[in-house]
């Protein structure tokens, strides 16, 4: 059976009509009589990430030396990403003879720099590189103007840019020394590299620095080394001798991508 009908609501004190038995939600009943519901404060925005910057990594290193010739052939290895190459070449002769063209696996290096040092300027160093070489196994290839003594040096690195790999280079050429430094302006990403020509007694890399191509023919013929630091605002790159020396050396910072 159907029970009786719920009961009518009651009226209103003032004897009106009784209320809606609906109600208007809590905003609305908090907003009053804009209709609009309250302002709430909202959590800030992430602030955008910072871009990431690669770490530049030390990749490998070669080195050769011929006593006379006017070419010189050296193997490298070379892997990894923003890949770069930096090649240093000494030359003896009257002056040294100018390295005319450097490649690796065929493709032309740019030259960066290059001193004329020696007590007699009959000495040459220059440095030269490459952005994105090859990967694997190729042939550092150097070709002289002369036939001459010819010593290399070479590394290779990972994590350079690409664009704008490396900074204004810094050369100098002292005579009868038993060191020589250069500041270099780098930055805390950055590596500065150095390239160091001399001849005929046993070098010592600076404080700090890390050796990473020692190519030292003693009395033979020309010697050749590089060595690296991490960046700094400035980072001062040196070696030094036992005696008396008459070197050459071209620094310069390389930029991280």
């Amino acid at each position: 059976s159907v029970g009786p009908p719920p009961p009518a609501p009651p009226p209103s004190p003032s004897g009106g009509a009784a209320p809606s038995v609906f109600s208007r939600s809590p905003l609305l009943a908090q907003a009053g009589a804009s209709g609009r519901p309250p302002v709430t404060s909202r959590p800030p925005l992430d602030p955008a990430p910072e871009p990431v910057i690669a770490n530049i990594g030390f990749d490998a290193s070669s080195q050769g030396d011929v006593g006379t010739a006017s070419s010189l052939t050296v193997p490298h290895v070379t892997s990894g990403s923003n890949r770069f190459l930096w090649v240093a070449v000494t030359t003896f002769g009257t002056p040294g003879a100018d390295v005319t063209n450097v490649t690796y696996n065929g493709v032309a290096l740019t030259q960066l720099a290059e001193t004329v040092y020696g007590l007699e300027n009959n000495e040459r160093l220059e440095v030269w590189y490459l952005v994105a070489p090859a990967t694997g196994a190729n042939n550092i290839v150097v070709t002289t103007a002369s036939s001459t003594e010819i010593a290399l040096a070479a590394t290779s690195w990972t994590g350079v840019n690409q664009v704008s790999p490396v900074g204004t280079p810094s050369t100098t050429a002292p005579d009868g020394v038993t060191s020589v430094s250069q500041n270099i302006t780098s930055a805390s990403s950055a590596v500065v590299l150095v390239a160091v020509g001399w001849f005929n007694q046993t070098i010592t890399v600076g404080s700090n620095q890390t050796q990473r191509v020692l190519n030292n023919n003693g009395g033979t013929f020309e010697s050749v080394a590089i060595s690296s630091e991490a960046g700094a605002a400035t980072v001062t790159m040196s070696w030094s001798w036992a005696a008396s020396e008459n070197p050459g050396h071209i620094a310069a910072s390389i930029a991280a991508q």
